[in-house]
């Protein structure tokens, strides 16, 4: 038996099941049978099993339950549809306390019913999906269950039901209840409906009679449906949700794309800088070699000072333009000096030509060419 158990993979969480024959321990394989685990922990802490009815208990093979309705047709996965099987070679009905979904004898058919093995049933393997086990000497209380007085349907004549479904710890992560929880139909409301739809009878008096009991009637049991109003809404958040969490990545990946063209622009925006600088810089150049002179002592002095450390360019248009200033001055001072001595020369011609003596009979003539060369030196002077 223990080469058996030694083949199974290790199980981990514990959900404890308190039922009216006592608590049954429950761990599970979320590796091998993730969709089922989940399935189940989550219906357990949502409250989906509490007060539901095993409906079927095969003495020395299995017990039945997870369904609200309490006829075993009922049931529905947090996934609101089937879900498929879920085999494994290492998972078998090789001992008792095995737990395992219940389909509709076809396959990926699993809901929200479950069974408990109290026996060997190899003859399951592949054909329900195992997802956990009985363990710890919660083991012994599964073996009261054999004990179960049922009618021919393999119903339990005094209901048999789980009270409460605890979870101590999560077999994984991201397990979470959902808002809207399914609607349970206990077997202590079916019970109530079915001894009022009876006639009463007085049983102050002690009797034997057997229409005091509704065990062993037939009672119809209505299928109950979740209201779509609530579906609706719970459907609309988890849609909100989703676009909510589209919206947040669409912003991320905008502000992401934006982020980088405006880092590309202003590359950009320098490069084009840089470049009008450069322009710039070269239009400079070639206006300062346009307007200098063709001397080469003026090339030969810019060199010199473009060699002198610690002179910056406007000092040394300072300096040009000054340089430039004198050779004007210099110029224009010739230039007077040139015209006073012609002035000089005009006055002594003229002053030479009164000292000459006049003769008698030219006296006209020298008083007209007096007038003449007297206007025309006025003409220079002005």
């Amino acid at each position: 038996m223990s080469s058996i158990y030694n083949l199974e993979p290790p199980s981990v969480g514990k959900v404890v099941l308190k039922t009216s024959k006592g608590d049954l321990d429950i761990e599970f394989w979320p590796k091998e049978a993730p969709l089922a685990v989940r399935n189940f922990v989550q219906l357990c802490m949502e409250g989906y099993y509490d007060g539901t009815v095993f409906n079927r208990v095969v003495r020395n093979f299995l017990i039945q339950g997870g369904d609200p309705t309490g006829t075993g047709k009922g049931g529905e996965s947090i996934y609101g549809r089937p879900f498929k099987d879920e085999f494994h070679s290492r998972l078998k009905f090789s001992h008792r306390g095995i737990l395992a979904c219940v389909n509709e004898n076809r396959p990926n058919s699993n809901g929200s019913q479950f069974f408990i093995t109290l026996d060997r049933a190899e003859h399951l393997n592949k054909t329900a999906t195992i997802f956990g086990k009985v363990v710890g000497d919660t083991i012994h209380n599964l073996s009261r269950f054999n004990d179960i007085d049922t009618n021919e349907d393999d119903r339990p004549e005094d209901p048999v039901y789980i009270e409460k479904a605890i979870l101590l710890t999560a077999p994984m992560e991201g397990i979470r209840p959902r808002a809207v929880k399914k609607a349970v139909v206990k077997q202590d409301a079916v019970v109530a409906v079915a001894k009022a739809s009876r006639k009463t009878k007085n049983v102050s008096l002690i009797s034997f009679d057997e229409d005091e009991f509704v065990d062993d009637i037939a009672v119809p049991i209505k299928k109950t449906k979740v209201e779509p109003v609530e579906q609706e809404k719970q459907a609309v958040v988890e849609e909100e949700q989703e676009e909510e969490l589209v919206d947040y990545e669409e912003e991320e990946e905008d502000h992401h794309h934006h982020h980088q063209d405006g880092m590309a622009v202003a590359g950009n925006n320098n490069q084009e800088k840089e470049k009008e600088e450069e322009q710039l810089e070269k239009g400079l150049k070639t206006e300062r070699v346009a307007a200098a002179p063709d001397d080469g002592k003026e090339d030969k002095t810019r060199t010199k000072q473009n060699r002198i450390p610690g002179i910056s360019r406007i000092d040394q248009h300072r300096q040009k333009y000054i340089a430039t200033a004198r050779g004007q001055k210099h110029k224009y001072g010739n230039k007077k000096k040139r015209e006073n001595s012609v002035l000089d020369r005009i006055k002594h011609f003229a002053a030479s030509l009164h000292q000459t003596a006049p003769d008698a009979t030219d006296t006209q003539h020298e008083d007209s060419s007096e007038r003449v060369i007297t206007s025309r030196l006025d003409d220079l002077l002005q």
